[in-house]
Formats: C-alpha cells, structure tokens, sequence
C-alpha cells in the first residue's frame, strides 16, 4: 500500500472554501467548443457585425475541453451559432400604445423591430412562420447601448433600459414560437407574468409538441432562435393555496435554439416540478451559455415525458459557463421538506445525446423533494415501462465544473423503473472539477455523499477530480439515499474507471458502499466488470486496510496532499507535493485546477 505517515492535521479546514477567482491564460492543450463557426475547435469570436444598438460581433465564452477525450465519447455533431447577423431590412420602432405582435406580423426576414425601453406590453407574443429565407429577424431594446454589450450577462438592474412582455394570465406565455417559426433573436427583452397572477405555466414556449391531439413533426418545430441578454422573471411571491408560482422560464421544443447571456429568475412552484431552461420533447442542438439560472426543482431539465422516436429527444448541447443557484432564502428548515417550494437538482437530464457540461457553478442544493443529488442524470419516459429504448442519456462530458455547498454530488442511474424500459444510460466523461462543502459541511446537513453510479450504465470514467466529500465516494446498486444497497443486481459496471482523483475515504468506515465484500477493493469488484479500474487515486482519511493492492494513495488527511493554500481555497498542487505528476501521463493527481480557474472565471 503506498501510504503517507505525516501527522493527523485538522481535517475541516476545507469545508469552508470557496473557489480562488483569478483569471489565467489558456494552457495551449486544452480544447474548445466551436459554436459560433459551427464546428468543433472553432472560435466563438467572429460573425458579421449588424443588427440596431448594441448588437456587436462578440460571443459568449467558449465551452472549455480537456485534451484526448475517451475514444467513446461522442461530442456535439452540429453546434447553435449564436453569432450576429448583418441585418439588411427595415428597422420597425414599437412605442407605448402598439402592439408587438402587429410589428412581428408584418416584419419580413432582415428586420429589425425595436421595443421602446421602460414600456410594458400585457400580451402573448407569437413568433410566426416567415417562409424560406434563412435572414433574421431581430427584436430588441430601444436603449441596447445602455445594456451589457454582447457576450456579458445582463442582470436585474438592467431592467430598466428594456422593454418588457407579460403574459397576460397564467395559461398564457409571454413569448411563444409557432410551427415552423425560425429565425428570430430577441434581445435585451424581459419578460415575466401580469401583476396579480399567481400560477403561471410558463413564461416562454418555443415549439410545442402537439397540435389537435398529433404529434407535430420534428422537421416542422420551431428553429433558429436565439434569446440574447434578456431577463426572466417568475412570480416573486405567489400567494394563495395549491400549486402556486411559475412553471418553468424557457421550455424548448425544437432545433438550434440558445439562451445565452441572461437572467432568468424566481422559478418555482409549491408540489410541482419546476425548471429555469428544460426540454421535454425538442431535438436539438441547443445552446445554454452565461446565464444566471434560478429554479427550484430543476434549474435545467432535460426530459420528462413520454415521446415517439424519431428525433424528440435532444442532441448535441452545450451547458457552459452558467450559474446554477438556487437562492439561500428558499432554504427554511422549519418547514418539511426543508422548504416552501418543491426542491430537487441543480441539473437533471432524463435524456440527452452528446452533451457538454462545462465551466459552470452549480450552488446549493438540499434534501426535499427529493435526496439531495446535485446533478442526476438517468435514462427514463414519465411513467416507465413503456420501453422507450430511444430515450437515454448517452455521450455526456462534464468538465471544469464547481460543485459547491451541497448535500450530495453526482448520480447516474443506468435506468428507469424496471429493468429495460428506456436507456441505457452511458458514455460519460467527468473529469476535472471540483467539489467542495458538501452534506454536514455545507449549509444545509445531510449525507455528503460523492457520486452514486447505479444499474449499470457502461463506460463511465470519473478522473482527476478534486473532491472533499463527507461520506462514501462511491456508492453503487443502491436506493436513492444510498443507504440499502442490493446484492442481487445481476448486472455489474462495465469499463468504470475511478482513478487520478482526490477524494475522501468518508464515514461511517468505508469509501465503497455496494454489494458486499470485505474491503473497498471487494466491494468495487462485485461491482464492476474486469476492464473496471479503482487506481493511483489520492484517498483521504483512508484505511490501509481496505486497499491491500496498493494501487491507489492512502494519507492521513488533506492537509498531507500538498494543496498550495488549502485553508485559503487555492486546490492547487503545491511545488513539493507528492502528487505532483504523478498520473501515469505525468499529469498531477487530482483537478487540473489551473485550466479550471479559468473556465470558471466570472461565472458567478
């Protein structure tokens, strides 16, 4: 066993860290993203300058990548551009007392329709079919100038310098795209619900899934919209009984769609389901780059409903540099469920093709209406065993993430209710991110558990990761709460790789918690198949005893990995660190925290 003997140190001065916020240079071996040129490896600068104001040619931030990629992943095949276009038409000037659905019906593709700032419009907008052409249509603020400018998230306080869309009832929508609506950008728009309201549905619907009782075909759903520095607000204090508050912010139903650059708020609901940006039954791509995002039970949800194959399930997604919160102030636990509102994940995908998760903060999550797993992700329909085999989750890289002030980490569940109703969930890359403040450390109590891989999804690898998890690192063929386990799933892990990471033994006296077997090794064995590897990880708290191949690295605690300022939150390696190195490629055990500080940088 290769063990560090360096003196017991205090333990918990971790618990309280937050992420160092400097910004550094991109390393030359790290990949990007290509959405604004449409494919991967492009740059996100660039496009034709246009448009009214402050449109601009800049971008939001790429979608950090790690170099050499497992072989299975798969990345996006088509990326959203989210570019600029040069609009060539007629620039059409909406004031107080107009109506903008006029405006929207009589513009022609190259316009640009722009919204007097400071008025309010109380009705439901629709985005219509225009025909064939593939130019814009643009609707934005008067004042855009006086906006972020593009590429910067708009907040709150920029409300006043845009022109605002409320539903006028909570069954109404305040935007909503029509059958085959496409090409549209709205910006520096905020949108919300009629004062007085107190149950709203939704706020913006782009594409639905049905029109009298059939299924409207994908290559008929709404496409090219991009939603650019608008702010989206929920009921802030709904009041009545029942299901009170707002649905959802931005429901996507379609292809090429992007929320990029704002601000959506104030998501939530009592005994319902709610999410900031979701998709139940779109085909993607799709485009969730540097937005605030706010919900109570599921800031994005992908997934949820029952769909025929054929395309309803979405593809090729980038989930980057956003910040996922869920405000401290709905957290009260007096209440059961710890909560006026219905709280479950930070993010939920119950299926989704090809998806990058990078670069982003998810921040706090509790145990309420549901065990308080940040990121879930699962391959299931709505009622199960409906052997929708085409709804999986599958090709998912989730990299140079912080996870911070949370009950519980990661679960991947390979499938829904019953054995082979829908998935399997598969083909997951996550690597380098951090995870701290987690289950007794952090706000809210609770277990503290890491990561929970469960009914057999193949081909998962969680590598060089920093973790400062309370309980198990790995519990496997277990109930939602990780506490029973079974003995008898006839299936095991195939290909899962644990290695290269730093992480905690846990309590309450082992880091594996699975089918049996009488060391942690045992237990990942039962667990896992023979390409499976538990290795050259750095385990805190750990016992010898428990890891007799001396395959993985076993110290008294975290003060004995050599952080370069651990109770300052710096969780790089310092220069005399044992660790420093030390993966097989020469790389440092744990995250990469450098390229990580910089895909994080000004997230939140």
């Amino acid at each position: 066993m290769r063990r560090l003997h360096i003196s017991l140190a205090a333990v918990c001065a971790y618990l309280f860290l937050t992420a160092c916020g400097e910004s550094l240079t991109e390393t030359s071996d790290v990949n990007t993203t290509g959405a604004a040129g449409g494919s991967a490896g492009g740059s996100e600068t660039g496009g034709s300058a246009g448009g009214a104001g402050n449109g601009g040619n800049a971008e939001s931030a790429t979608c950090t990548l790690p170099p050499n990629l497992p072989a299975f992943i798969d990345l996006p095949a088509v990326y959203v551009d989210t570019s600029m276009p040069e609009q060539t038409g007629s620039v059409m000037n909406v004031a107080a007392g107009e109506s903008v659905q006029n405006a929207i019906d009589n513009a022609q593709p190259g316009d640009t329709i722009v919204l007097e700032a400071g008025v309010t419009w109380t009705e439901e907008v629709h985005l219509k079919d225009k025909g064939g052409s593939s130019d814009w249509i643009v609707i934005q603020s008067s004042a855009m100038d006086a906006l972020p400018g593009a590429g910067e998230r708009v907040s709150p306080a920029d409300a006043a310098n845009m022109p605002t869309i409320l539903s006028p009832s909570g069954n109404n929508r305040a935007l909503f795209a029509d059958r085959n609506a496409h090409h549209y950008r709205i910006m520096g728009v905020e949108f919300g619900i009629a004062s007085g309201e107190n149950v709203s549905l939704g706020i913006i619907e782009l594409g639905r899934n049905k029109e009298a009782g059939e299924w409207i075909p994908v290559d008929e759903q709404p496409h090219h919209i991009v939603l650019d520095r608008v702010y989206v607000r929920g009921i802030p204090e709904p009041v009545g009984s029942g299901s009170v508050g707002t649905k959802y912010g931005v429901l996507f139903g379609g292809a090429h769609l992007a929320v990029i650059n704002s601000h959506i708020a104030d998501i939530k609901k009592v005994q319902q389901d709610t999410y900031a940006i979701g998709s139940n039954y779109g085909s993607g791509p799709y485009r969730i780059v540097n937005n605030y995002l706010a919900a109570a039970g599921e800031n994005i949800l992908f997934g949820g409903g029952d769909t025929p194959d054929g395309g309803y399930n979405a593809a090729d997604v980038e989930i980057c540099r956003n910040h996922f919160h869920k405000p401290l102030e709905w957290y009260d636990p007096r209440l059961n469920y710890n909560s006026k509102w219905s709280v479950k994940n930070l993010l939920e995908l119950k299926h989704g093709h090809r998806v990058v998760i990078s670069g982003n903060v998810f921040e706090n999550n509790w145990a309420a209406a549901q065990t308080g797993w940040s990121l879930l992700f699962r391959s299931t329909d709505q009622g199960g065993g409906n052997n929708n085999d085409h709804q999986k989750t599958e090709d998912v890289v989730l990299v140079y993430n912080l996870i911070t002030n949370v009950t519980n980490g990661i679960d991947i569940n390979g499938r829904g209710s019953g054995d082979n109703n829908t998935g399997p969930t598969s083909d997951f890359y996550i690597a380098h991110n951090v995870i701290d403040k987690m289950g007794s450390q952090s706000t809210f109590g609770g277990n503290g558990f890491l990561l929970m891989v469960d009914k057999d999804p193949p081909n998962v690898q969680f590598v060089n990761n920093t973790a400062f998890n309370i309980k198990t690192y790995l519990t496997t063929n277990c109930t939602g709460d990780g506490q029973t386990c079974s003995t008898d799933w006839p299936h095991a892990l195939v290909a899962f790789q644990l290695r290269d990471n730093i992480i905690s033994y846990g309590t309450p006296g082992y880091g594996v918690h699975g089918p049996g077997g009488s060391t942690d090794e045992e237990q990942f064995a039962n667990a896992t198949d023979s390409e499976s590897a538990l290795e050259n990880n750095v385990i805190a708290l750990g016992k010898s005893s428990q890891y007799p191949s001396e395959t993985n690295f076993i110290v008294d605690d975290f003060e004995a990995v050599g952080f370069a300022d651990l109770e300052g939150g710096d969780y790089r390696l310092s220069d005399d660190s044992p660790f420093r190195g030390a993966t097989p490629s020469g790389a440092d055990i744990g995250a990469d925290v450098e390229t990580w500080l910089q895909a994080i940088d000004g997230v939140r």
